[in-house]
């Protein structure tokens, strides 16, 4: 029997979790030309909803674009993955590619590498010389609207992960907003997990993507509407859970999209390998979540013996105190945090790392499973 749960990768189809409201509005903002900064804390499941918007905007005619920034390392790589997103998204057969490369990037000899898949896949890679890389980012720029205009289509281009182009020593955001302000027929959207570096970019009156786009913070996913979910997961493979032990099932996971279906995925394994497999109960769920740690557990001891020591101070607190305001005198004072400014540099630090998330002021950290680990460390 295949597992009603999915995590770790993008979710489809009927594992996708509900999120009803984020894509009628998403969907309808991009459509109509309006670009938009999706930001969230890691595994809130960005990417998986992005993926469902845009498959419903390709069935209204719109072209959408998808460019994983993820492994941007220099100039070269932008622009290769940048070209790579387009020309997959335009051209649909190898000629046609090359094609497509040669008329829009005549500076540009195109290396074509095809891949033994079905259906075929091909990826491109080039050599550039460095006095015609700037020639080429401004090429790169205006060529989804010249797409478009050519069409007559509308397009939506997704920069997934675009903080990371801040690790580049390049003026991409003056370059790319002189170009996207007049673009009256392509929709931007620009995601990260990152916090503090999307607040640098979008929201800092120095910068150049300064109000560039509509700020959409993605939340977690509401309880009812998870609790939906859960329940018609198991329902389909003919498993039954009771509401109190949803409760704890959502408790656990603090609600987090991510972790929930992890948690779930597990709980299924327990259950299908016992004799009463229909019946969840509060031991399964428990059994459930001590493999999901255990899972991660060589993991989480690498990333704490990584850690200095007032970031673990300052993690040790957060278990003790999840709801506290880090910076007040009475949570620094009884865990011995020191000043607040020794506090920032460490909050820095583990946002850095991807280990504290920041909502309404308030700092959590990112995994629930790592923050058992913690409290079971310190038990």
């Amino acid at each position: 029997m295949k597992n009603p749960f999915v995590f770790g990768d993008v979710v489809k189809g009927e594992y996708f979790t509900n999120r009803e409201d984020e894509l009628k509005e998403l969907t309808s903002d991009l459509s109509s030309g309006q670009n938009i900064l999706l930001f969230s804390p890691r595994r809130y499941g960005k990417t998986s909803l992005i993926m469902k918007i845009l498959d419903n905007l390709k069935k209204e005619g719109i072209i959408p674009i998808y460019v994983d920034l993820f492994r941007i390392t220099s100039a070269h790589t932008f622009i290769k993955i940048y070209t790579a997103a387009i020309t997959k998204a335009t051209a649909t057969r190898l000629d046609e590619a090359v094609q497509f490369l040669k008329t829009n990037f005549p500076s540009v000899v195109p290396k074509v590498v095809i891949k033994a898949s079905e259906p075929t896949e091909f990826e491109f890679d080039f050599e550039a010389a460095k006095k015609d890389i700037d020639k080429v980012l401004d090429d790169l720029y205006e060529l989804p609207q010249k797409i478009a205009a050519k069409r007559r289509k509308q397009l939506v281009v997704v920069f997934d992960e675009f903080q990371e182009i801040t690790t580049l020593n390049l003026p991409i955001e003056r370059s790319l907003r002189a170009k996207i302000q007049h673009h009256d027929k392509v929709a931007y959207c620009f995601m990260g997990s990152k916090r503090h570096l999307l607040d640098e970019l979008f929201l800092d009156k120095n910068k150049p993507l300064y109000r560039i786009a509509k700020s959409v913070p993605l939340d977690k996913i509401k309880p009812e509407k998870l609790k939906i979910f859960i329940r018609s997961r198991f329902k389909s493979i003919d498993m039954a859970i009771g509401e109190n032990l949803i409760d704890e099932l959502l408790r656990l996971t603090a609600c987090h999209p991510y972790y929930t279906q992890q948690l779930c995925h597990e709980i299924f394994n327990v259950c299908f390998s016992k004799k009463e497999a229909n019946i969840i109960t509060l031991k399964d769920i428990k059994i459930a979540k001590d493999k999901c740690i255990s899972a991660q557990s060589y993991a989480y001891s690498t990333i704490w013996d990584g850690l200095a020591g007032k970031q673990k101070d300052l993690l040790l607190a957060l278990t003790l105190n999840p709801e506290a305001n880090i910076y007040s005198q009475e949570f620094l004072s009884e865990h011995e945090l020191g000043a607040p400014a020794t506090v920032q540099t460490a909050v820095k630090a583990l946002e850095k790392k991807g280990l504290l998330d920041r909502a309404n002021g308030s700092y959590s950290i990112s995994d629930v499973f790592f923050e058992e680990w913690i409290k079971r460390k310190i038990a």
